[in-house]
């Protein structure tokens, strides 16, 4: 019976990714494609998920992974305590949710937080709902919703926007600085 499951899952998780990406794939050059949010090529890597269990129903076409869900992607991480989707006919993911203490990470510069992270394959959307806050290269943006659109590199927020943007050239320049500072330190 484990064999079975273990069969199961790897199916699954082939299936989802043979096809489709479960976010965006862009065709941009690698300067631009570290820039973007989400820009990944899920044909080209493969991608990693672990739980705690995995709810499988096949006739349902639904899944749900629960208890420390970790997610990697290349560069790509999303942590959440639950990861519910849908998947079509052809094995490709149509809808994902994440629930709870949901974190999305690509590289080091760019951070998502929230409570629920909604993705649409339809509309190529990444939704962040209840206490959303976005992260990137030192900047923030919080809002009741912030809407990712994947194929267009571009966000959206609504309700209680607020924003505290960082110029990176600053942050850059405090790094230097707090490195000769700490040499300094060292040499007296």
């Amino acid at each position: 019976m484990k064999c079975c499951k273990r069969i199961t899952i790897l199916i699954l998780v082939a299936g989802m990714l043979s096809s489709s990406s479960l976010l965006a794939e862009k065709k941009e050059t690698k300067a631009n494609s570290d820039n973007s949010f989400f820009s990944a090529d899920f044909n080209n890597e493969p991608t990693y998920i672990k739980s705690n269990s995995l709810l499988l129903k096949p006739e349902q076409r639904q899944f749900e992974y629960k208890g420390n869900v970790e997610l990697l992607h290349g560069d790509l991480r999303l942590t959440a305590d639950v990861l519910k989707g849908t998947y079509n006919k052809a094995n490709e993911i149509e809808t994902l949710t994440a629930l709870t203490n949901v974190v999305i990470t690509k590289g080091d510069k760019i951070n998502a937080k929230s409570e629920r992270a909604d993705y649409q394959k339809s509309t190529e959307t990444l939704t962040l709902t209840e206490n959303p806050e976005l992260q990137q290269n030192g900047s923030v943006l919080t809002a009741d919703t912030i809407r990712i659109f994947l194929n267009e590199d571009r966000s959206e927020a609504e309700g209680a926007v607020r924003v505290k943007l960082i110029d990176e050239s600053d942050l850059k320049d405090k790094d230097k600085n707090a490195g000769a500072k700490k040499k300094r330190n060292k040499k007296q």
